[in-house]
């Protein structure tokens, strides 16, 4: 763990995320509106994630560029006869008024690994999407990602009745970037965070956005981070393995990303008021970050370190790429971006709060979109929360249970009117509580007020169900 004047490099963050807490014995079964995957590559890929959307017969949502195309998607879908989906093509170089970032112009700081990725945007789609079919819950899943099991599904977004935001980690093949891979190769501590590879999501609070920076999805949802509301379902997922230092400048195109979600978090464990860190708290983080990669290139030169000399060589190839890309990022340039980004959030919130319900078709055409679609069934719409589940079902159990008992009042109240019948000039059986006798205006059953609310309530309570049930 590096240190320096007053803040460190923390090696793990899991201090900061609230530990699952739902129960795999739950009863009521939580699955999202839709899985979204923004896919980048082949449609074989998607194996996995279209047989988990099957089993939690939800839809999905693919949004393609680079190697995966819309095309492929479908007809793939189409032969194992799964819908409801909806499959994207994302234009090259797509754009939107409603995904304008101030932050966004900061570009690549003139560093010569210009960034190339269209996650950002693939995932803020989804959002708008969400928000505009009236899907409560997503589940981001990367189509690198493996391993995901239907209760980890269930877990996950089953946290969602407690925090905005729930994710898994991903461990096997550890979802780090270049610089932390490399930390942990050569022998030191280092830890997986939550990912926005697997990650829930409740599109009925505000939400934030995902910017056009590596650790976007630590951004996404650092201010639940920040007020303890990031769940983590103790789930675990697998990345399909790469290289992480084939390509020596991908380390510094994730420089920038990496320095500032790190200084970030930094500071939420010293419990730094975001909006009063200045220049002088990220120069001394910066110190701090400079000194993590000194270290690891130094650890990667000693002979305690079990590593080939070649994988030696590249990991302080890819170290001293990120170390150059660190010496062009100033601490005026991370205050700036911190204020951009903060002033982006506001704008967001705006925009995203003004979307008005829209159908399919709609929504498609109000982000461009609609000619660069592929629509397998009919989706949107949000299935409903356990919380609403259980509620139906109570009201339901209670609807039934009056209708119940009104039958065994009118059935009582008809025993005594045949045993009067029979026997003229007795008292007969005494009347029910609450309840006239024979030939009362209270007693009839036209006015029972039990029966009358019963019945009322059952009808109300048993149409919900079945509207859900059409929902679902």
């Amino acid at each position: 763990m590096a240190h320096g004047p007053g803040v460190r490099h923390y090696n793990t963050h899991a201090q900061l995320v609230e530990p699952a807490a739902v129960s795999p014995k739950r009863r009521f079964a939580q699955f999202p509106d839709a899985i979204v995957v923004p896919a980048a590559r082949e449609a074989s890929n998607l194996k996995h994630v279209i047989a988990l959307a099957r089993k939690a017969r939800c839809a999905l949502v693919v949004i393609c560029s680079r190697e995966a195309r819309a095309s492929e998607v479908q007809s793939m879908l189409t032969e194992l006869s799964f819908t409801p989906a909806l499959v994207i093509d994302l234009p090259h170089a797509y754009s939107h008024s409603l995904f304008e970032f101030a932050t966004t112009s900061f570009g690549d700081l003139g560093t010569s690994a210009p960034r190339d990725s269209d996650l950002s945007m693939k995932r803020n789609l989804a959002l708008v999407l969400a928000r505009g079919l009236g899907w409560r819950r997503l589940f981001f899943m990367d189509d690198d990602i493996r391993g995901v099991k239907l209760i980890d599904l269930h877990r996950t977004v089953g946290m969602l009745d407690s925090y905005p935001v729930a994710g898994m980690r991903v461990k096997e093949f550890p979802d780090n970037s270049v610089a932390c891979l490399a930390n942990r190769m050569t022998g030191s501590i280092q830890d997986v965070f939550v990912s926005g590879s697997v990650l829930a999501v409740d599109c009925a609070v505000p939400l934030g956005f995902f910017p056009d920076i590596y650790n976007e999805d630590w951004l996404f949802f650092y201010e639940d981070v920040a007020n303890g509301r990031l769940g983590r379902s103790g789930g675990f997922a697998r990345q399909l393995e790469y290289d992480p230092f084939a390509d020596p400048l991908r380390a510094a195109r994730q420089e920038f990303g990496d320095l500032l979600a790190e200084g970030l978090y930094a500071f939420l464990h010293d419990h730094k008021d975001i909006s009063k860190v200045d220049t002088d708290d990220w120069a001394n983080f910066r110190l701090v970050r400079k000194g993590f990669l000194e270290d690891i290139k130094a650890r990667a030169a000693a002979p305690s370190v079990r590593l080939d000399a070649e994988t030696r060589g590249r990991i302080v190839t890819s170290v001293n790429s990120a170390l150059e890309c660190l010496e062009a990022i100033t601490p005026e340039i991370c205050t700036d971006y911190v204020q951009s980004w903060l002033s982006d959030l506001n704008e967001w919130e705006k925009r995203i709060g003004s979307l008005p319900p829209m159908k399919q078709d709609q929504a498609l055409a109000m982000l461009g979109l609609s000619s660069h679609a592929h629509v397998l069934g009919e989706c949107g719409g949000a299935r409903a929360s356990s919380h609403e589940w259980r509620r139906f079902r109570i009201t339901g159990a209670l609807a039934v249970g009056g209708a119940l008992l009104a039958l065994v009042i009118r059935s009582q109240v008809g025993l005594e009117s045949v045993l009067r019948m029979r026997k003229p000039g007795t008292a007969g059986i005494p009347p029910v509580r609450g309840i006239g006798a024979v030939g009362d205006s209270a007693g009839s059953s036209s006015s029972d007020p039990a029966e009358a609310h019963g019945g009322n309530r059952g009808r109300a309570a048993w149409s919900a169900i079945a509207s859900v049930r059409r929902r679902r």
